[in-house]
């Protein structure tokens, strides 16, 4: 028993001694190696004090031990944890939000969009009415007023009539020659100039072939078309192609045909026919009275930013589609 006893303590210390050795082997090892080379000879007693030795080293090495494992286990196992159960809850919460997402978007969109969509309507409808209007008064009054220039233009109607040569002024024909007017009668000879007390100028008399009211009012409606659709004054958006010249049969070569240009505009002026100012665009005329410039700023700063966050709101959800699309939510689950 003592030897017994002997060889189990300086097993112990050898196990001790072997820190120097060159392969490091680790004091648990050796003393397990000793240990199980020297059970056989080992008391009951021995055997109890060889079992709470190693009780009491494996209760030291078990806490490195967990620590290690959890160092390097635990966390990539909470990544995955965490990571299926957002994507499994936002597949299960997508419809709900994209249900509650599109209702508040319909429910504002004619608030945002639709009311200053039909305001805008209005007052451009407004403005047309208010345009055309002050269009038919101006030709109306232009009409019924003719210019002092067309009045001075006038000429009194001459009357060839002997008996009232001495009321009249007489004045002689430049045209003819002196020996043309020894031939002519008197009669011809002399115009006699009667000055008429009640001048009827020539321009106001209605013409036979009136327009109907309708018929009127569709040509200055089709006028003011084509006025506001071109800038040149023939009214015509491409100008007139030019005509290929004549060719001489006899000589074979080109003849140029030189026409005098005639702007269409004058000579529609010259029958009577006024180009109607347009009248002012800084006022509209609304229900409640005359809508001011700044009024009119405000509105128009209005329609842009109703316009921006349209295009923000389309923008997001596009965004939301991307990023709540199957495919990257299968995506980032297989990851």
């Amino acid at each position: 028993m003592l030897d017994d006893d002997i060889r189990s303590v300086s097993g112990f210390y050898t196990a001790d001694s072997d820190d120097t050795h060159e392969n490091e082997v680790s004091k648990s090892d050796h003393i397990f190696q000793d240990d199980n080379a020297s059970a056989e000879h080992l008391s009951l007693q021995d055997h109890m004090y060889h079992i709470s030795f190693i009780t009491d080293s494996l209760k030291g090495q078990l806490p490195s031990l967990l620590s290690d494992a959890l160092k390097y286990t635990l966390p990539q196992l909470l990544k995955d944890s965490i990571k299926s159960f957002v994507l499994t809850s936002i597949a299960k919460e997508l419809p709900y939000v994209e249900a509650h997402v599109q209702k508040n978007l319909q429910d504002q969109f004619s608030n945002l969009l639709l009311k200053p969509m039909k305001i805008f309507v209005l007052l451009q409808k407004k403005l047309n009415n208010s345009l055309h209007k002050n269009m038919k008064k101006s030709i109306k009054l232009k009409e019924k007023q003719p210019s002092a220039q067309d009045v001075k233009n006038e000429k009194a109607m001459v009357i060839h009539n002997p008996k009232e040569k001495k009321e009249g002024t007489i004045s002689i024909e430049d045209d003819s020659d002196n020996d043309d007017l020894d031939k002519q009668p008197l009669s011809k000879r002399f115009k006699i100039m009667t000055p008429i007390p009640n001048l009827i100028l020539l321009n106001t008399f209605v013409p036979k072939n009136l327009l109907n009211p309708e018929e009127q009012e569709k040509s200055l409606h089709d006028f003011t078309n084509q006025l506001f659709e071109t800038t040149s004054s023939k009214f015509s958006p491409t100008p007139p192609r030019e005509p290929t010249p004549l060719k001489d049969p006899a000589k074979g070569k080109e003849i140029t045909i030189v026409k005098e240009q005639v702007n269409e505009l004058v000579t529609y002026q010259d029958k009577r026919c006024y180009i109607p100012k347009m009248p002012k665009l800084k006022s509209f005329i609304t229900l409640e009275g005359t809508l001011s410039q700044e009024e009119l700023n405000n509105q128009i700063k209005e329609l842009k930013r109703i316009i921006d966050l349209k295009a923000q709101k389309d923008k997001s959800e596009q965004e939301l589609r991307k990023m709540f699309n199957q495919a990257t939510l299968k995506a980032h689950a297989k990851k």
